[in-house]
């Protein structure tokens, strides 16, 4: 069934014209985009842009809403702390006053950024790294930094939780040089 309207100029398909309309809105609506796009590289910042997904105009609400879909909680969390700077300077890049800017947390790109970070070749993890003994000399120079606390409990404690902590961090040392510990004395 065509659907004829007619005009000025005589009859035109009410199609064509609902196509010629959409594509003058598509094409306002994809430079609308694209400035509000480049606008938000400018206002937020390389790192925080590696986080964002997606950034657009929300329907939401009175007055212009941006609405940015985040890939982390924690950069959502961020941005939301600095959201009146951010909205101060996309109002200047925009030229048009903006309302409010929401944060959202895009589950989708969230799990594609797991997903593609363990993909990536493993990073040495330093928690997995095995303590190495604390030489004598090592373990005295620590007894000496704790001599002035008097609550014997409390050195204790401090003591076995900074005994850790150097082994541990030897551990590390030995790891990213790739040298074997020299054996102490207690181990041969």
């Amino acid at each position: 069934m065509k659907t004829w309207r007619k005009n000025g100029k005589g009859k035109v398909r009410l199609n064509d014209e609902l196509a010629l309309y959409i594509t003058q809105a598509d094409a306002e609506g994809i430079q609308k985009s694209l400035t509000l796009k480049a606008a938000w590289e400018e206002a937020c910042g390389r790192q925080a842009l590696e986080h964002t997904d997606n950034v657009t105009y929300s329907k939401r609400g009175q007055g212009t809403v941006i609405l940015v879909y985040m890939d982390d909680s924690h950069w959502a969390a961020e941005l939301s702390m600095s959201k009146e700077l951010l909205r101060l300077k996309l109002t200047r890049a925009l030229g048009q006053p903006i309302d409010d800017i929401i944060f959202e947390v895009n589950r989708r790109a969230a799990l594609k950024r797991v997903f593609t970070k363990s993909a990536r070749e493993p990073k040495e993890e330093a928690w997995r790294v095995p303590p190495e003994a604390l030489t004598s000399d090592e373990e005295r120079h620590a007894r000496e930094i704790l001599a002035g606390i008097t609550h014997e409990k409390l050195r204790k404690s401090l003591y076995r939780a900074m005994k850790a902590d150097l082994e541990w961090k030897k551990g590390i040392q030995y790891s990213k040089s790739s040298q074997k510990a020299p054996e102490s004395p207690e181990t041969l």
